[in-house]
């Protein structure tokens, strides 16, 4: 027995579920073949007995039928030859042919059974029917002349043919309640094996269900009792267990899983072990690092401070470099001015100077944003400032060239400023003549004439760039009539604004019919229309660049 537990230890739970189930398919298999065996065997002796039996009724039947056809044969042909004195010779070969043939069968059938009773009566009948038939020849081929006579004759044969063919008859069922006996008592004995044998199936199940129910049983109960073992080890090692371990000696798929616990949660304790000293050192350093961190931050608050305040203050220095409102107001009238920088200080820049007849209004886009940019307008404002206060020029497009000479001296060969300059436009009104003379330099001039909007473009270059040539000549185009039209000027933040749904630039289409579509209103007012329908084609889109705008009408 130790043996087959030691066997059974040592088994796979592949092995064993195999093993279960393989037993349960041979132990099944066997007990249906040997029932099939025996059923079958039974049904074919009951087969071949009801065949013997039914052909016994069968060929007893047939001999009853005949002899009856030639017994009233007979009869008639008596009958007619006594009446009439003459005989009718019919053919009765067919009908003693049959009888024969079926009384040799009969024999041969007692004969193949072995049964003395059986050839018995099939004996006895061979010897009757042999006198019935010459007992019925005879009478049929007597010559009688004597009336009388011949009746009595017939009387007397007829009787004996009758005599003869009742006790064929009555040995014929004698066959037939024999084959029926033994017809019955073969589906008696079949039924009675088919009742035993489904007993003996019905006690086999439920045997076999027992068996297999207390196997099973056991090792469910089995694997349960490791499996749980198992868990509770797992359960104990969470919850911080020192010496957690679980016993399994057999060697099938759980006990290779418990023994592989058993390593690893050695391991991990050492891992533990060897994590918590390090944590230590880790804790140590971290501690040290975020003080220095702590000390860096406050470092940093105290820098981002001071280029914050020191941002807001050089955005108010910018401010206090452009134009004041009562100057706009009074040169320009009825006007507006946008300028919304993308951080604290930028790159764009507007100025307006009174000069000689009018006022020059001038409309900048440095390069860069933020301090860059902020330090780049404020030199170009100084530049601007020179040009027309002190050299009294007032000439737009000659305004733009001085400012192209100044920037290019300024950082021609220094590394580095090959590609800062400035946008610009610049428009001089004349009031006393009633014309507006404007020249670009990357910045358009729009002016609104009978509900059109109509671009008055700039030259294609940029002023203090190494690509725009030292004798460029930049283009001068004037307006009469200046009091019947809108202006506007305007920087790239607002036409290269990427928003819309299809995340697309605003663009000089759009800003042109914008115009167009509030040029009625004050230009206060503009400039709310202009910011409103900026923000909702903006949305959620930051705002790439600075963006400026200029609208005024002389007055």
């Amino acid at each position: 027995m130790k043996r087959v537990f030691d066997f059974y230890n040592n088994l796979k739970i592949k092995e064993k579920i195999y093993i279960f189930l393989f037993g349960g398919i041979f132990y099944s298999v066997f007990i249906v073949s040997v029932s099939l065996y025996g059923t079958k065997q039974l049904h074919n002796n009951f087969n071949s007995m009801s065949e013997n039996d039914i052909g016994l009724i069968l060929i007893t039947d047939d001999i009853k039928s005949q002899l009856s056809k030639l017994q009233n044969y007979f009869i008639d042909q008596i009958s007619t030859n006594t009446i009439n004195q003459t005989v009718e010779k019919n053919n009765m070969e067919n009908e003693i042919k049959v009888i024969n043939d079926a009384l040799n069968a009969l024999q041969t059938f007692a004969a193949q059974r072995g049964n003395s009773d059986l050839l018995k009566i099939s004996r006895n009948l061979n010897i009757r029917y042999k006198a019935f038939l010459v007992n019925g020849l005879n009478a049929v081929n007597r010559d009688s002349f004597d009336h009388e006579e011949a009746a009595e004759d017939a009387i007397y044969d007829i009787s004996a043919l009758g005599s003869i063919a009742d006790r064929m008859n009555s040995e014929l069922n004698s066959l037939i309640t024999y084959s029926r006996e033994g017809l019955s008592e073969g589906t008696e004995k079949f039924s009675l094996y088919i009742q035993n044998l489904l007993i003996v199936l019905a006690v086999t199940l439920i045997l076999s269900v027992l068996i297999f129910f207390v196997v099973g049983l056991f090792f469910t109960k089995n694997l349960t009792k490791r499996i749980k073992a198992l868990s509770v080890g797992v359960k104990e090692f969470k919850e911080g267990c020192d010496d957690c371990k679980v016993e399994d000696d057999y060697k099938d798929e759980i006990g290779d899983l418990s023994r592989d616990f058993n390593s690893m949660a050695a391991s991990i304790k050492e891992l533990i072990a060897e994590q918590n000293r390090a944590n230590l050192y880790l804790d140590e350093k971290v501690k040290e690092k975020t003080e220095e961190l702590h000390m860096h931050m406050e470092k940093l608050e105290k820098v981002n401070k001071m280029i914050f305040e020191s941002m807001n203050y050089a955005g108010k220095i910018q401010n206090s470099l452009l134009p004041k409102k009562k100057l706009l107001t009074d040169l320009m009238g009825d006007h507006f001015v946008v300028w919304n920088q993308r951080d604290i200080v930028g790159g764009d820049f507007y100025a307006v100077e009174e000069v000689e007849n009018g006022y020059i209004v001038a409309l900048i886009d440095c390069t860069g944003h933020s301090v860059p940019g902020a330090l780049m307008s404020m030199m170009a404002i100084s530049i601007f400032d020179r040009i027309v206060k002190d050299k009294e020029i007032i000439a737009p497009d000659a305004i733009l060239k001085e400012i192209d000479r100044h920037l290019k001296s300024l950082f021609g060969g220094q590394e580095g400023f090959d590609e800062d300059g400035l946008e610009a436009g610049i428009c001089y009104v004349d009031k006393k003549s009633d014309v507006l003379s404007y020249a670009g330099a990357g910045i358009s001039l729009f002016y609104l004439d009978d509900a059109e909007a109509i671009e008055v473009k700039s030259n294609r270059v940029g002023l203090g760039y190494s690509r725009t040539p030292d004798d460029y000549q930049f283009s001068l185009h004037k307006i009469a009539n200046i009091h019947k039209y809108s202006f506007y000027m305007t920087t790239d933040g607002i036409i290269e604004q990427v928003g819309g749904e299809k995340r697309r630039m605003f663009g000089k289409k759009r800003f042109k019919n914008l115009i167009t579509s509030f040029q009625k209103s004050p230009k206060q007012r503009q400039k709310e229309l202009l910011l409103e329908a900026f923000k909702q084609y903006k949305k959620d889109e930051p705002q790439r660049d600075d963006m400026s705008c200029i609208g005024f009408k002389t007055h």
